[in-house]
């Protein structure tokens, strides 16, 4: 081979393996800073927007919850209620004068301050009740038996028919003429641990009274046939079976026999007012839906149930009722608009505190004749119930509705305006309404 050829041929193969090894080094140098950030982006961009779109799922996923949590606490608290209601007056009470009645009563509006701000009338040691809501108040042998008494039997006795201080009533079971049978446990129960336990007196023509069960004079030895003691109160007298009295204003003069006794209770439905920091009535309100046991018509909490209720829902934060009464007799209840054109004027309404103008600066029924006529025994044919509630937090992005006229509570006025700012506006929130059929009344 010529030398020349070979010379020129070694000078071609070095340049190119030289070339070779500048391209691969130009290769092995990766992306420029501009790609790399390019990039960087774009996948910092994909983060961002799955993790936007996991926090908005988990928003709605929480939001959904408590509204769950919130519908839920309203159907618990009004199946609660309609189920006590339609009890009321069971084992033989009246209506009573409304809107305090005797089977079923109402305070209404609860003041801002004063002895009606407390679940315990006047007891400061009691629960407060959240301003310008509702107590529903049910009484009536609501779980317990109606017992059957045979008249006829001298199972009733007096001390004294004119004046009665003390009586004993005879139970048994099975009934000595019907033979239906009727558990008397829940009778020796009340008569051996309840010390102001109430007892229904009912004669054969329903004439009625309610008085103390008094464990002194009673014979609980055998169980199917027992003998209630009894106290009697007077009208005006400090102690319970005085308050037991009042309901019926005296023993009736014309009760000289028993057809039926029961168990009397009352229970008392209220908002409970809570807040989110104990004792600082400058946080967050906290609501209760509570029911409450006391011995009737006093202000003192039964003996299973000293701490003046127990929860029946959360995030419940107004109550508000309203009576419907057949005032005219006529089988109907219609309700009244203050609507100049409507067909039925505020005149034909029989629906109590049902709007503004029902009731005075203290929630009192203005014309209480109205409502309890002299003349005619009026049914109290419906009550309805009116739940609010929110959800346990407040909701960043949302605004609720503007609250307005509900009953005979309107939201758009002081002081219960409250509920219409902004931060209360935050909290979802749902109503929910239901009438309910007094078939006892």
């Amino acid at each position: 081979m010529s030398p020349n050829i070979s010379s020129t041929a070694r000078k071609v193969g070095g340049q190119a393996n030289a070339t070779s090894r500048r391209r691969c080094r130009r290769g092995e140098r990766g992306f420029t800073l501009i790609e790399a950030l390019v990039s960087l982006s774009i996948v910092v961009a994909l983060l961002v927007g799955v993790l936007t779109l996991f926090d908005r799922n988990n928003q709605i996923a929480r939001a959904q919850t408590h509204i769950a949590q919130m519908q839920n606490a309203l159907r618990v608290g009004q199946s609660d209620m309609m189920r006590y209601a339609r009890m009321a007056g069971r084992g033989g009470l009246p209506r009573g004068a409304l809107p305090t009645g005797i089977a079923l009563g109402v305070r209404n509006d609860a003041p801002m301050d004063g002895d009606g701000r407390y679940i315990a009338f006047a007891d400061t040691d009691s629960p407060l009740v959240v301003p310008g809501t509702d107590v529903l108040i049910i009484r009536g042998a609501i779980s317990g038996s109606v017992y059957q008494v045979n008249p006829l039997a001298g199972g009733f006795q007096l001390d004294d028919v004119d004046a009665p201080t003390l009586g004993t009533v005879r139970v048994e079971n099975p009934h000595s003429t019907t033979g239906i049978a009727q558990s008397l446990v829940p009778l020796v129960d009340a008569i051996r641990d309840d010390p102001h336990g109430a007892l229904l007196l009912v004669s054969p023509v329903d004439t009625w009274t309610v008085v103390e069960i008094d464990a002194s004079t009673s014979i609980t030895d055998d169980p199917d046939h027992v003998v209630v003691g009894f106290r009697v109160g007077t009208l005006g007298g400090p102690d319970v079976r005085d308050k037991y009295a009042e309901l019926s204003n005296g023993f009736p003069t014309t009760l000289r026999n028993v057809a039926h006794v029961a168990l009397l209770e009352e229970n008392r439905y209220y908002v409970r007012e809570e807040r989110a920091i104990a004792g600082d009535g400058t946080s967050d309100l906290a609501p209760l839906l509570v029911k409450a046991r006391f011995y009737p018509n006093t202000e003192i909490p039964h003996l299973t149930d000293p701490d003046f209720g127990d929860e029946v829902a959360d995030n419940v934060f107004d109550l508000q009722l309203a009576l419907g009464i057949d005032v005219d007799g006529d089988g109907r209840v219609q309700e009244g608009s203050e609507d100049a054109g409507a067909v039925l004027t505020k005149a034909d309404d029989e629906w109590l505190f049902n709007t503004a103008d029902d009731v005075d600066g203290n929630g009192l029924p203005i014309d209480v004749l109205r409502w309890n006529p002299v003349t005619g025994t009026p049914a109290l044919a419906y009550v309805r119930i009116t739940t609010l509630a929110r959800t346990d937090r407040r909701d960043a992005g949302y605004v609720a509705p503007l609250l307005g006229l509900i009953e005979d509570k309107d939201y758009r006025e002081s002081p219960h305006d409250v509920f219409n700012a902004l931060g209360e506006r935050r909290f979802r929130r749902r109503q929910q309404q239901t009438v309910v059929d007094m078939r006892n009344l």
